[in-house]
């Protein structure tokens, strides 16, 4: 016996299952997601390759060392780090580290933090524009007189269009009476 589903029931599980793919996704993906439900402590490896090529793993914390704190991966050995060096993404410890380098990067913030206002001032000064058409004429018709111009262009247009409908036929009857019903 097959089961029989209608449209809107089998658009709604499509909607469904995309909407939890993304939930997921957003969450940082299947693996952290099964750890953080079933309370598996883990961290995030982000490691920088030499072509700039960033990657994030998820590992779990059972193979950080306590005694020194360090864990084994690809072959090398990495250090965790302290304060300054520690960030948190999806609930977990995120360590960066560049590929052959044990030291975590310092994630320490030095020198004036800069508002947002700041730098979207930098994209919003129109100073270099400005300077570029210091030398430039200036043309006569403004965008409003052209637009004006336009519009009465318009009108004229609309009112021949409507003189020749309505009278046109009464001049090409008084001078070719075989045109006239």
């Amino acid at each position: 016996m097959a089961i029989e589903i209608d449209a809107y029931t089998f658009y709604a599980i499509v909607f469904i299952v995309i909407w939890a793919m993304a939930t997921v996704n957003k969450q940082g993906g299947l693996k952290i997601v099964s750890w953080r439900v079933r309370g598996k402590r883990g961290f995030l490896v982000t490691m920088i390759e030499p072509d700039k090529k960033v990657t994030r793993k998820p590992l779990p914390m059972k193979i950080v060392h306590n005694s020194t704190p360090r864990f084994s991966l690809d072959e090398g050995e990495y250090f965790t780090g302290g304060p300054d060096e520690t960030a948190y993404a999806f609930g977990m410890p995120n360590w960066v580290y560049q590929r052959g380098d044990a030291r975590p990067l310092s994630l320490k913030f030095n020198g004036e933090a800069m508002s947002a206002t700041k730098i979207h001032s930098a994209f919003n000064d129109d100073s270099i524009e400005r300077f570029n058409g210091l030398k430039q004429k200036r043309s006569v018709f403004s965008p409003k007189t052209f637009t004006l111009l336009l519009v009465l262009i318009l009108i004229l247009t609309a009112a021949s269009a409507m003189y020749s409908y309505y009278y046109g036929l009464n001049i090409n009857c008084a001078v070719h009476t075989r045109a006239c019903p």
